[in-house]
């Protein structure tokens, strides 16, 4: 007889004989019991719809907040996803993952509290080898990682289960994001309590009073396993309705261009593609999530060979962008989206990616990956080519808002020309500046017969001098000498200069229209003496563009003062805001 078959008083004396049987019970199975070093299973254990080991003290609750929980999954008459914050043993997802049509995704990682706890649920996971619908992210939950998880993906139901209450003071920012994850958001928060400190009472209270805002329903009420007192099961009705990142590695979106139709009958994604202009494409919503978000939150369960075998059972199946980032992992299982996007069509700008053995080899590589800020540079840098393909095209458009046809463009540090490529597809006459003999020899390769780049092999500082570089001397020109020169640019873009921006900089005399120049967080210093140079210039309005993605990271222009602030706002909610870099613009009016 299995859990669900069990009657309360059959679960009772269940328990009685677990005792005795527990050393034969879990011999049957591999996994960490975290119990046998002091630490409190706050949940029961099932493998296979069987309960293997009860919780710490025998409390039974998990039946009964399962069966509150069961009210809002048997609404839905379609396949959904799940999404488990805390999962803790995994008892609900485990036990969704048997009963219903779904995706389970459970976050759990070890941490200072209780850190084996994650390494027992990925061993959970193993053991329930009848389930091939469950999904580990494997990492302690985090504010900043749930922001950036409702910001990419969307979710039918999501149990937030006693974990709002654990960070302290930045609960609020916590709710929020699990709020926004999707439709149906089930959360637990403990009550007051005499035996919680004063504080935390009133954190509990101002959870509660801010769940009633958010018009939240009682959905029933549980024993509490740390005392006598109840808990209340509030329910949510988020009703998300567009996701605001394609996927986690890309920008947010200015504005609702993927719009999500979710009912109990059918979920649809309604999404306005780059190609033709003024196209919307509507497609089926697939229970899972991004292969791309799995490996960026560190995803563990399924382990890396299902993913494998999973990819290469996909390379039957035609699709005009056969990247990870459309593929949808469903726990063992992988399915395309986007296979009609006619964005990535031979005549459309996107590009994409037909099947081939080296494309797959890259796949299969990028699952190897474990640290994410790798699986983000293999991912731009080799297994999509995005980086090109994004400067070519999306670039293309972005760059037009800082001159029109015929408008002179100053390239500085050219290196290779891919921004003189775009500049030139713009219909703009370029003036690049390269001082390295090896990049100004490819330019020259590239546009020397084109009358509209002129390539100088100068470098750039605050005075005309000469230096040298090895044995080779390098001759040093001021932007001023280049304007008495060339004549005044519409657009100056400065990059590779190897932390020179102040001192090229302090060349200008005179404003340019716009201008660009690099920053890295870890230089903010100097960062924000260009940003005061340039506004004792006379410039007032500044922006900019994270990585090398051309979208603006802000969407209104902003004062000199603020521009500082504004990227340290968005690199406290960038997955990799700790090693931001990316381009500052300033527009002179």
């Amino acid at each position: 007889m299995n859990l669900s078959q069990m009657s309360l008083s059959q679960k009772k004396l269940f328990i009685l004989f677990s005792f005795i049987l527990e050393t034969t019970c879990l011999g049957n199975y591999n996994f960490l019991d975290i119990t046998e070093y002091g630490y409190e299973q706050y949940q029961d254990i099932i493998i296979n719809n069987t309960l293997i080991k009860p919780a710490t003290n025998n409390h039974l609750d998990c039946d009964i907040r399962y069966q509150i929980i069961k009210r809002v999954l048997d609404k839905y008459q379609r396949p959904f996803t799940m999404l488990d914050i805390g999962a803790s043993q995994g008892y609900y997802s485990f036990r969704t993952a048997h009963d219903y049509d779904a995706v389970c995704v459970m976050i759990e990682g070890n941490n200072p509290a209780y850190p084996m706890i994650g390494s027992q649920l990925f061993d959970l996971c193993k053991a329930n080898n009848q389930l091939n619908n469950v999904i580990l992210f494997n990492k302690a939950v985090t504010p900043q990682d749930l922001q950036h998880l409702s910001e990419c993906e969307h979710f039918d139901v999501v149990l937030a289960l006693n974990i709002i209450h654990w960070f302290d003071t930045r609960w609020k920012e916590v709710a929020d994001a699990i709020i926004n994850m999707g439709s149906d958001i089930i959360i637990e928060t403990p009550p007051q309590e005499a035996i919680a400190e004063a504080k935390n009472n009133i954190i509990r209270k101002e959870i509660e009073d801010y769940l009633y805002a958010k018009k939240a329903k009682i959905l029933g009420k549980v024993p509490r396993h740390t005392s006598n007192t109840m808990s209340t099961l509030y329910l949510v009705e988020s009703n998300k309705q567009y996701l605001q990142r394609k996927t986690w590695l890309t920008s947010l979106l200015e504005s609702n261009t993927h719009n999500i139709i979710s009912t109990p009958q059918e979920k649809k994604l309604i999404k306005k593609v780059d190609w033709p202009s003024d196209t919307y494409q509507t497609s089926e919503w697939l229970p899972g999530i991004n292969l791309l978000t799995f490996k960026m939150y560190q995803g563990d369960y399924p382990i890396k060979d299902i993913i494998k075998k999973s990819i290469e059972a996909l390379k039957e199946i035609p699709h005009n962008d056969w990247s990870i980032n459309n593929m949808i992992l469903q726990g063992d299982n992988l399915a395309f989206i986007d296979l009609d996007d006619p964005t990535h069509d031979p005549g459309g700008p996107g590009g994409g990616r037909n099947y081939s053995q080296e494309v797959l080899d890259t796949h299969l590589t990028i699952i190897d990956i474990d640290e994410p800020i790798q699986v983000e540079h293999y991912f731009w840098y080799t297994l999509t080519q995005i980086p090109v393909r994004v400067r070519e095209c999306e670039g293309i458009k972005f760059i037009k808002q800082f001159f029109g046809e015929g408008d002179l463009v100053f390239d500085i540090g050219a290196h290779t020309g891919e921004q003189t490529k775009i500049y030139l597809n713009n219909k703009a006459h370029i003036v690049c500046i390269e001082p390295q003999l090896e990049y100004y020899n490819i330019l020259y390769e590239k546009f020397h017969n084109n009358k509209d780049v002129t390539i100088i092999q100068k470098g750039l500082t605050n005075k005309s001098i000469n230096t040298t570089q090895k044995t080779a001397p390098i001759l040093l020109t001021t932007l001023d000498e280049l304007i008495n020169t060339y004549g005044h640019p519409q657009f100056c873009k400065i990059r590779r200069v190897d932390g020179f921006e102040y001192e090229v900089l302090q060349g200008l005399s005179q404003p340019i229209p716009y201008i660009s120049f690099r920053f890295d967080i870890h230089s903010v210093d100097e960062t924000q003496r260009c940003i005061h140079y340039l506004a004792s210039l006379g410039y007032k309005s500044f922006n900019f563009t994270a990585r090398d993605i051309p979208l603006w990271a802000v969407k209104q222009w902003v004062p000199s003062k603020n521009i500082i602030s504004k990227i340290y706002e968005f690199a406290s909610k960038d997955y990799f805001g700790s090693s931001l870099s990316g381009d500052i613009y300033a527009q002179y009016e």
